[in-house]
């Protein structure tokens, strides 16, 4: 009995001596468990000592002094080693309930987490995860804690094909070799369902690694659609800035925007719309953004100007709207469109209808004061032809015909401006005509000034009035000549071009083709700037009051825009001034010059109508026809000529009918002659040719037409040349 119980008890002191030195490695308390373990094992070596003579057949001594005092030392050894391992107990699970409150903690920020995360040790085992890694990598909620590796997961998720269609096997063990090995790494993963997951990887000190998965398929669909809307924003031809409503400084702004004002993007992510504002400060923007931020408006629309980095200021349209993105996120955007072009044609609208107007008032006033010239011209002469008169009023009546001829220039002058003075076209040659023009010019512009030509040979010919091209280049090479006044060159030049479809719509010339092109040019002060707009309005001069009329500019623009031209100047200060009109093409070769008819008696004998309106030319007229021995028949008006006309139609031989009258103009009258005379011949007589009776219907008709004021010869031999 004693023999097994003395076996088991050394037994249990060895086991209990092992234990402790195990304990060791949990304590780190080292001194404390080797008095433990060390006592243990004296117990048991004195138990053996007990068994030893059990076994040789001798009885258990009574306790001695020596087995007393190995008892005391083993007891006190015990002691010591529990009271010095007690803190160690107490340490140890102190620290065990602060992992437990860390792991709680920790756990419960990353299933509060929006990103996935997962934890994986160096043996590749997965030790932790939260519910969002599950659910962002499509795992089950039960997978992790029935498949805690690594190698399960990839397995997984190349079996139901997350990776796409690859070889199963090898995928597994590329993955699991690069984790293995692992580096820090960030990639996009789409899986199969279109979701788009962002994962970033890094190591973990000791081995293994942490890695975050972030759904961004939201994020990537906006940015597409950013893309997309950018793509919209740069392509349009409008300007589109984006601006912070506290800050004021951009946040956006478009390839048309940058294009404008000539900024980088990123400096104009620095800048404010005041910086490009020089009309505002920053307290009078703010203030202007009141009424969208307090949503008393809609939309704001405005014009200013933007200055660009090279100091240039561009006129400017804003329409400007405030918006809250998504997330509640306030944003101002201003379209913004440079309207420089819109404006310079508007001016030009403007001023084309200012001249347009001025046009119908020179047409009107010319149209009255021709007959009023005609008045006083056909007194004058035939008070010349009545008897004889003393050489000093023969003088003064030389005078007043000379004063009528310069007022019947004056008066052509504003009808030509005025677009009212008929005009005769033909295919012309133009280098043949500025040829022709140059021995005039020269003499007229002095000796102190050289004529240059520069003519391109082959010029195709232009549809024009020879005598009035000729007008306007002879306006124009006076008009260079008093730019010289110490002398200089005019340069005469002639060429063909391309109108572009740009062109037509920036100069209103007719229609994209070839066209060409008579130039004047000289090497003088130039024109400055503040005159350029205002240099071919009518009576506008900066010559003394005596040096012009201010007529000639404006009728030179009146003859181009007769004959569908478009004239346009060039002048920079000292660098002289060029006048370039373009003429359309003739679809006609030029004519040939007609051979001169013989001047015509200045009488006769036949019958003539005379229809005037205006009691006193008429009553001229019929006074000179009568004294040149021609039967004449009166009428006032377009009624009561219809009427002579048609009681004495057998024996009118001509019929002299003004143009404009009342009630029946002198186109119905014509009209009803023809009814009732196919061929009768009629002379037309007007001051004014008007925008509904133009030269169509005198070039279509074939209708004779002679303009007041006329002289008594121009009259008969004209009269005469019909008759014959």
């Amino acid at each position: 009995m004693i023999t097994g119980i003395l076996i088991v008890s050394i037994t249990l002191q060895v086991l209990a001596a092992f234990f402790a030195l195990r304990l060791i490695q949990l304590t780190r308390a080292w001194f404390a468990w080797n008095l433990i373990a060390l006592g243990i094992l004296l117990m048991a070596l004195r138990r053996s000592i007990s068994l030893y003579h059990v076994l040789s057949g001798g009885a258990v001594a009574a306790p001695g002094l020596m087995t007393e005092l190995v008892a005391l030392v083993i007891s006190l050894m015990m002691a010591v080693g529990l009271y010095l391992l007690l803190p160690a107990i107490r340490e140890r699970l102190m620290d065990r309930e602060e992992l437990d409150r860390k792991s709680i903690h920790i756990n419960s920020i990353m299933e509060n987490m929006v990103e996935g995360v997962s934890l994986v040790d160096g043996d590749l085992n997965v030790v932790a995860y939260n519910r969002q890694a599950a659910e962002l990598l499509g795992l089950p909620d039960d997978f992790m804690a029935k498949n805690p590796n690594y190698e399960a997961v990839i397995r997984y998720n190349a079996e139901r094909g997350e990776y796409g269609d690859v070889d199963v096997e090898e995928m597994v063990r590329e993955r699991v070799a690069m984790a293995k090995q692992f580096k820090p790494h960030l990639f996009e993963r789409v899986r199969p369902n279109g979701q788009v997951i962002e994962v970033l990887g890094n190591p973990m000190p000791g081995g293994g690694f942490v890695s975050t998965y972030t759904d961004i398929t939201r994020r990537k669909e906006v940015e597409a659609a950013l893309s997309r809307f950018k793509i919209t924003l740069d392509s349009t031809l409008d300007c589109v800035f984006m601006f912070n409503p506290e800050s004021l400084r951009f946040f956006y702004v478009n390839r048309g925007a940058m294009e404008q004002v000539g900024y980088s993007e990123e400096e104009m992510m620095r800048m404010t719309p005041v910086d490009i504002k020089p009309e505002f400060t920053e307290a009078q923007f703010r203030e202007l953004l009141k009424p969208l931020q307090d949503k008393t408006l809609d939309a704001m629309h405005f014009q200013t100007v933007h200055r660009t980095r090279d100091g240039r200021d561009i006129p400017v349209e804003i329409s400007m709207q405030y918006i809250e993105l998504e997330g509640g996120d306030p944003r101002f955007v201003a379209i913004v469109r440079d309207i420089a072009e819109r404006l310079r044609i508007e001016t030009q609208m403007r001023e084309s209808q200012k001249m347009e107007a001025v046009g119908q008032l020179a047409g009107g006033i010319a149209h009255d004061f021709n007959n009023i010239l005609q008045i006083v011209r056909a007194n004058v002469e035939t008070a010349q032809i009545d008897g004889e008169i003393s050489p000093k009023v023969e003088e003064r009546m030389e005078h007043i015909l000379r004063a009528t001829d310069k007022a019947a220039e004056l008066t052509r002058q504003l009808l030509t401006f005025g677009r009212r003075s008929p005009m005769h076209p033909r295919p012309m040659d133009l280098n043949q005509a500025v040829r022709g023009m140059v021995p005039m010019i020269s003499r007229g512009i002095g000796s102190h000034i050289r004529v240059h030509l520069h003519l391109e040979e082959g010029l195709p010919a232009v549809e024009a009035d020879v005598g009035m091209l000729e007008q306007v280049l002879l306006n124009l090479c006076v008009n260079a000549r008093d730019a010289l006044k110490d002398g200089g060159d005019i340069i005469i030049k002639t060429h063909t071009v391309l109108a572009t479809e740009a062109f037509c719509q920036r100069t209103g010339f007719g229609a994209p083709g070839l066209a060409a092109v008579l130039g004047v040019s000289d090497n003088g002060p130039g024109i400055p700037e503040e005159l350029r707009e205002r240099i071919f309005e009518p009576f506008f001069t900066t010559k003394p009051a005596e040096g012009g009329s201010g007529l000639g500019l404006a009728m030179v623009y009146g003859i181009v825009q007769q004959h569908h031209g478009v004239i346009e100047v060039r002048s920079d200060p000292g660098q002289g001034a060029e006048f370039s009109i373009t003429l359309p093409i003739s679809a006609r070769a030029p004519e040939q010059a007609a051979p001169t008819r013989p001047a015509p008696s200045p009488g006769g004998k036949e019958c003539l109508l005379v229809v005037e309106d205006n009691a006193e030319v008429r009553e001229l007229l019929v006074e000179t026809l009568d004294l040149r021995g021609y039967k004449v028949y009166s009428a006032q008006d377009g009624k009561q000529a219809l009427e002579v006309y048609g009681a004495h139609r057998a024996e009118i031989d001509l019929v002299l009918l003004d143009m404009v009258m009342p009630e029946l103009s002198g186109e119905k009258v014509y009209a009803r002659i023809q009814e009732m005379d196919p061929g009768k011949t009629v002379l037309f007589m007007t001051g004014y040719a008007s925008d509904t009776v133009d030269n169509v219907f005198f070039s279509t008709n074939n209708v004779p037409v002679i303009f007041k004021p006329y002289t008594h010869d121009e009259l008969l031999r004209e009269i005469r040349r019909l008759l014959d």
